[in-house]
């Protein structure tokens, strides 16, 4: 017997498997009992019930999209064609800056929900949503703190998707803290006003079981050391941690011209990763820097569709000659 974590009830519903893949590896004859739309047991070298689900085939764990924007859907085939040689990721941004003017609250909330009914339709159930689009066209907070981010909680809601949400702290245009752009004002929070947003997020999932809550720092360009420090010593030290990195030649050449390391080496070195950390993109890395994702047991967030159509480039999932399998 795998494990066993309740008694059966009548408002339970089960499910039988020949075969299913559970975190402790393949078993045979597994019995499901689902209560409220969460699974509530399982029990290994079982036999099936007379009320059960006889489920055809094995059953492995539904996906989970680990990376989302969602207000980047409505850009669906306006980015994929090339209109001069010198197109590139930050082309690329200055469309999605234009389309960003353009979406009001009732926009993101219908654009996210189309999303996450699709994404159910492909068999995820579970996404990160990197949220960065928090004020108004003028950069203005909203009436109601976080209104931007109950759109995405009720898209979520109405999809039946459950949500990682997380809001992004985004306060600069580039390495050192520089100035934001016109094109991100809204976008951009300071440490405190950032502070505020997520207990306000906080408070909207409250009593939402499907949904969590993590923390999200833009990408390195866009905060400071202390801003991560004071963040991370603020919130709760249980939440995933997500943030861009890595992902561009020229985010990497900037992030040595500032401080003398690359994007990865920076973040292992001063503030130090752990298993609560997602690197979305991590594309352009060193075998160190793989080798320090690896052994803090970080995640690196792949993103292949967007990377391919960026041409970012590919993250070297295969080790190279200088480094073992174990470190890759």
């Amino acid at each position: 017997m795998t494990s066993q974590y309740s008694t059966h009830c009548d408002s339970t519903q089960y499910y039988f498997a020949q075969r299913a893949l559970l975190s402790s590896g393949w078993a045979k004859d597994v019995l499901f009992s689902v209560k409220n739309g969460h699974f509530h047991s399982f029990e290994a070298d079982s036999s099936p019930t007379t009320d059960c689900y006889v489920l055809s085939g094995p059953v492995l764990p539904t996906l989970a999209n680990v990376h989302s924007h969602a207000f980047q859907r409505v850009m669906a085939g306006a980015a994929e064609v090339s209109l001069n040689p010198n197109d590139s990721f930050w082309s690329w941004r200055d469309l999605m800056y234009k389309i960003v003017q353009k979406l009001t609250p009732d926009d993101a909330h219908i654009i996210a929900k189309q999303l996450y009914i699709d994404m159910l339709k492909a068999g995820y159930t579970q996404v990160g949503e990197f949220h960065y689009l928090h004020h108004d066209v003028g950069g203005k907070q909203y009436a109601q703190l976080g209104e931007m981010s109950n759109q995405i909680i009720a898209a979520a809601n109405e999809s039946g998707l459950g949500l990682t949400l997380l809001p992004v702290l985004y306060s600069h245009s580039g390495f050192g803290g520089q100035a934001p752009n016109t094109g991100q004002a809204r976008f951009i929070n300071n440490t405190e006003s950032y502070l505020a947003l997520h207990q306000a997020c906080d408070k909207s999932l409250a009593n939402h079981t499907l949904h969590n809550l993590g923390i999200c720092f833009h990408s390195l360009r866009a905060v400071t050391k202390p801003q991560i420090e004071t963040v991370l010593s603020a919130l709760k030290q249980d939440v995933p941690i997500h943030i861009h990195i890595a992902e561009q030649q020229k985010e990497v050449q900037d992030s040595l011209a500032f401080s003398g390391q690359r994007p990865v080496e920076w973040l292992h070195n001063e503030i130090g990763l752990n298993e609560r950390w997602c690197l979305v993109h991590a594309t352009h890395l060193t075998d160190a820097e793989r080798h320090a994702i690896a052994s803090s047991q970080a995640v690196a967030g792949l993103c292949p569709t967007t990377e391919a159509n960026l041409g970012d480039g590919i993250f070297q999932a295969l080790p190279s000659n200088k480094t073992t399998a174990a470190g890759a």
